[in-house]
């Protein structure tokens, strides 16, 4: 059996340790630093560059080059782009979040959370008065298996399901976290919104019945 490789991204410092020949895409959800893969890892979308900044990968094939014709020089596509040796890479691309927090408290909280497809928002407020704490939007780490419910749903029938509840849950505790201030520990009760398939993939349910017809 060959050794496992360790794969670092920025700027989390992240590492997973994977097989030769995965390619940085598994390697980075396998890291729990998912990179953002509009197209769902079909090498079609250009969405998922990334820069080497330490190491080297292995030599683009045939799709990732014609993928790469636009891109800016340097970058490598994660979802084509395989690892056959020691390397650190920072995606081109970073998803943008928002945050305000309001005042500092000691009061037990509230927190409501709107899961959605590309991004995850959050408000917390004292349970006592209802007085806003905070609110912050973060991205959906989901989005490393692709930026649509369709995309996601083919993950989750392929084997991913446990990854993706996982990455939900990580979005949803980051945006909690940063609503209220870091004071997750006074978060009393929550209250999640979802469109069916996201409330199955967070749940851990089993969402086949959401991907076939009536």
């Amino acid at each position: 059996m060959s050794a496992r490789i360790p794969v670092e991204f920025a700027p989390s410092g992240r590492v997973a340790w994977v097989d030769p020949g995965t390619t940085v895409l598994r390697a980075s959800q396998l890291a729990g630093a998912p990179i953002a893969a509009p197209c769902g890892g079909r090498g079609v979308c250009g969405g998922c560059g990334v820069r080497v900044l330490a190491g080297s990968l292995a030599d683009p094939d045939a799709a990732e080059s014609a993928g790469l014709s636009r891109a800016p020089q340097g970058v490598r596509l994660a979802c084509r782009a395989q690892v056959v040796s020691p390397v650190s890479v920072r995606p081109v691309m970073t998803a943008e979040g928002s945050c305000f927090t309001g005042i500092a408290t000691n009061e037990p909280l509230v927190a409501a959370v709107d899961l959605g497809t590309t991004s995850v928002s959050a408000i917390a407020v004292e349970r006592s008065s209802g007085r806003e704490v905070g609110r912050a939007t973060v991205a959906n780490r989901q989005a490393s298996w692709g930026a649509d419910v369709l995309s996601r749903l083919s993950a989750a029938l392929a084997g991913d399901g446990a990854a993706l509840q996982a990455a939900a849950e990580d979005s949803v505790l980051e945006a909690i976290g940063l609503a209220a201030g870091g004071a997750t520990s006074q978060v009393e009760r929550l209250v999640i919104a979802a469109n069916p398939v996201m409330s199955a993939l967070l749940a851990g349910a089993d969402a086949s019945g959401l991907a076939a017809h009536p």
